[in-house]
């Protein structure tokens, strides 16, 4: 993924749409971490205090590459032969994590998809 046009669409809407629903102290700061191809990881951390701001990291050559550098209780152990499709989302103590697959959309309507995922749940039955 190397348009960050894209990918700055892909984050505003996410910001559009979770900013909104937080209580006025909480603010929001998301860190983008692309792949070579599709995928990439979007790192959302919420913290009271916290200013509101994004940034975008170099890109990594894989998702899997990402997993070794930002902490996260996903996936352990040796992640080399881990494969991911579609977006996967890990929410963490004060963070939401967006593992998108190599065969992921950065679009507006992806990151709806992404952020409803989080915010409206299915139901188990």
């Amino acid at each position: 993924m190397k348009d960050r046009n894209i990918i700055n669409k892909y984050i505003e809407k996410i910001q559009k749409v979770l900013k909104p629903r937080l209580r006025r102290d909480i603010g929001m700061n998301i860190i983008v971490y692309p792949a070579k191809m599709q995928g990439g990881v979007v790192e959302v951390k919420l913290e009271s205090g916290l200013q509101d701001d994004y940034s975008v990291k170099d890109t990594y050559e894989t998702v899997n590459e990402i997993l070794k550098v930002v902490p996260q209780r996903l996936v352990s152990g040796n992640i080399d032969g881990v494969t991911f499709g579609g977006t996967n989302i890990s929410m963490e103590e004060n963070r939401i994590l967006f593992i998108k697959g190599e065969d992921t959309d950065w679009s507006e309507g992806d990151a709806d998809k992404d952020i409803g995922k989080v915010l409206n749940p299915p139901k188990r039955r």
